[in-house]
């Protein structure tokens, strides 16, 4: 493919991406569990609305935690997937080894910039409702150093057309 820009690049989007839909869904079920407690408090909701809220609020974690973990999986993929398109020369692997390493130091970074906010005492409760979340964060450094080392093999271990 002629003029298709991406390949390495691409390690930091999935950083950034898995990192701001870490945070917003969290921060989301942080509202609408505020919103479900102001509902159950409330005399003008009906029983009915106040059930409804409080099972959906009880079903946002799980729902939540697995989809981010099918995006972390089919995001991470699709960019190596997308990675193989990509026409690029085995010798510039070498030269990319310190845009790789870049790219997992700001794993580290941002992994820990989750754990901070997580550890917020108004978050924290509610941070811990999603398994699948914390794990991917607790362990980030190695699902991007995978990612990044994958995304490299698939853009450099191919042979070269003829």
């Amino acid at each position: 493919m002629k003029s298709k820009k991406a390949g390495l690049p691409d390690g930091f989007f999935l950083i950034v991406a898995f990192f701001t839909i870490a945070i917003v869904f969290i921060l989301m079920f942080v509202i609408v569990s505020k919103m479900d407690d102001e509902f159950q408090k409330s005399s003008i909701v009906t029983a009915n609305a106040k059930s409804i809220s409080e099972d959906l609020t009880n079903k946002y974690a799980t729902l939540f935690d697995k989809m981010f973990l099918f995006i972390v999986i089919g995001l991470g993929f699709a960019v190596i997937a997308g990675a193989w398109f990509i026409n690029s020369h085995p010798a510039l692997f070498w030269i990319s080894m310190p845009i790789l390493a870049f790219t997992i130091w700001m794993g580290a970074l941002f992994a820990n910039i989750y754990t901070e906010i997580k550890n917020n005492e108004q978050i924290l409760t509610y941070a811990n409702s999603f398994p699948y979340i914390n794990f991917i964060f607790n362990n980030f450094v190695i699902f991007i150093t995978v990612f990044v080392f994958l995304l490299a093999l698939a853009l450099y271990s191919k042979r070269q057309p003829a």
